[in-house]
């Protein structure tokens, strides 16, 4: 699944527009909106956010163990 696609997932899942997340997130409304019409994926701190705000966790995984991004640390 591309991350544009996992971004439309969470909104459907968690009920919140992408206005909404993306004025929780401190950016101009449309910035989820755009990402989505243009098809470009969000860096990696951006995808976390908008996880987290949709009620998900990003988690890397791999050799045996777990990495989860968390989009408060800066």
């Amino acid at each position: 699944m591309k991350a544009i696609d996992a971004i439309q997932t969470m909104l459907a899942k968690s009920g919140k527009s992408a206005n909404s997340v993306s004025l929780a997130m401190g950016k101009h409304r449309n910035y989820i909106a755009t990402a989505i019409y243009k098809q470009s994926d969000p860096q990696a701190d951006n995808l976390a956010k908008i996880a987290e705000l949709c009620g998900y966790e990003l988690i890397l995984k791999g050799h045996g163990e777990e990495i989860a991004i968390d989009p408060s640390q800066d």
